[in-house]
């Protein structure tokens, strides 16, 4: 079934951004998929088809002066009887938690995640080249949920793909994207956490 979303900007304590990046997004040649990730700094992969080249990123999780940080985000909110719930999937180039090469995709629905598989549509991607100069994007890409689940420590863990075209940037060029995600640790952040 596909659903509609409204799209709406995240914002919520991250790992400290600034670090240049240690490496350049991979390109590899043969088909990879998204797999999970050993407990560390990195919590899972984005892996995409980009313009013709194959890239990785990575999702980052840590505990920072005890409190949880992560890359990846989940949140619900709650204005009277309406409720809704916003996804923030972030990948880096490496470890490094720069905004340099990052990919983020994001949606908010009232739909109930927990309950996916699910499809959704106008999901947003958010490719940074070089930030803040050089960053592409779409706001009609497709996100398909395969599973959405709590892990025991309150965070999530979700795994499914994604596809779009994005535009913009300093090229000015059109750049098809579909790719796989699993990442094994979404932290909740705000209300509902």
């Amino acid at each position: 079934m596909l659903r509609h979303v409204f799209i709406a900007v995240i914002c919520s304590g991250v790992i400290a951004c600034g670090e240049p990046p240690e490496a350049a997004p991979q390109t590899e040649t043969a088909p990879a998929a998204a797999t999970p990730t050993p407990p560390g700094p990195a919590a899972g992969t984005i892996v995409a088809e980009m313009g013709g080249d194959r890239r990785t990123w990575t999702s980052l999780y840590a505990e920072r002066d005890g409190s949880p940080q992560s890359t990846s985000t989940y949140q619900t909110r709650r204005i009277s009887s309406f409720e809704s719930r916003s996804l923030s999937l972030a990948g880096h180039v490496g470890t490094s938690p720069s905004p340099n090469g990052s990919l983020r995709i994001e949606i908010t629905t009232t739909e109930a995640l927990e309950g996916c598989p699910c499809t959704f549509e106008n999901a947003r991607i958010e490719y940074m080249v070089d930030f803040p100069d050089d960053r592409r994007f779409t706001e009609s890409a497709i996100l398909a949920i395969d599973r959405f689940t709590a892990n025991g420590d309150g965070t999530f863990a979700a795994a499914g793909s994604f596809s779009g075209t994005l535009t913009g940037g300093g090229s000015g060029e059109s750049l098809p994207i579909t790719g796989t995600f699993q990442i094994d640790q979404i932290l909740r952040v705000g209300e509902g956490s």
